[in-house]
């Protein structure tokens, strides 16, 4: 059972690499205006807490569930391809709460939703994040084929500024942790996707009772003067069971 369990923290950090390196050589096609978005290195923070985990499943023990756990919401609906069209052809499933169509279990700060919406997926709103916002999503469960995470952006800053996206999930004691994945930028306005974000911190479900880490994402814009902000639409989760 422990080697199995081991094993499956490998794979978790060949996931992990295999979707940084993805996400690294598209970074600079992934904008319709060929601008850049930037990965955060979160390769030291995952190795840590791969190791930390494979500690506490030699001793036979498993990590404390904590405040994420308790309302995090586990099971994804159907998954499609909705980033072909940028030739991403991995299969994708909507987030909890991820089309905004309900935003019970998010924590906005002066956030409010928008009628504009992106053009290439069903729903009706969005999320417009002033200077001073912040929008975190509800917890949700990810596990090791859950490895990464895509949107659709809008900078109406009109100028070089940043969408800081970072994780929060639970250490090995049930903490809540926060750890920054990725500061967004792009150089024009107007609907466009994301770079793949890689969550790295999922390989922390193989030292669960439930085989699953409880994670949300915090959007936060960077940079911005008054009357400017970023926007963000439809928060998809890889399942990876569609590579």
């Amino acid at each position: 059972m422990i080697t199995g369990t081991i094993s499956r923290a490998f794979l978790a950090a060949a996931i992990c690499c295999a979707a940084v390196a993805a996400s690294a050589i598209g970074a600079r096609s992934a904008w319709a205006d060929g601008s850049v978005s930037q990965l955060n290195n979160i390769s030291t923070q995952v190795q840590d807490l791969q190791t930390h985990v494979d500690q506490l499943v030699a001793q036979g023990k498993l990590a404390r569930p904590g405040s994420l756990s308790a309302s995090a919401t586990c099971g994804y609906g159907t998954s499609s391809p909705v980033f072909l069209p940028w030739l991403d052809v991995a299969s994708y499933s909507l987030a909890p709460e991820g089309d905004f169509s309900d935003v019970s279990g998010w924590q906005l700060d002066h956030t409010s939703l928008a009628a504009d919406h992106d053009p290439w997926t069903p729903g009706s709103v969005s999320l417009r994040i002033p200077g001073n916002g912040q929008a975190t999503s509800p917890a949700m469960c990810v596990d090791l084929s859950n490895p990464t995470i895509r949107l659709f952006v809008d900078n109406q800053a009109k100028a070089n500024t940043d969408l800081k996206v970072s994780v929060l999930y639970e250490n090995l004691q049930g903490n809540v942790t926060t750890l920054t994945l990725a500061k967004l930028r792009t150089t024009s306005s107007g609907w466009q996707p994301s770079i793949t974000i890689p969550i790295g911190v999922n390989v922390a479900s193989v030292g669960t009772a439930s085989g699953y880490a409880a994670v949300a994402f915090v959007f936060k814009p960077e940079g911005l003067a008054a009357g400017q902000y970023w926007a963000i639409d439809n928060l998809y989760v890889d399942p990876f069971r569609s590579r």
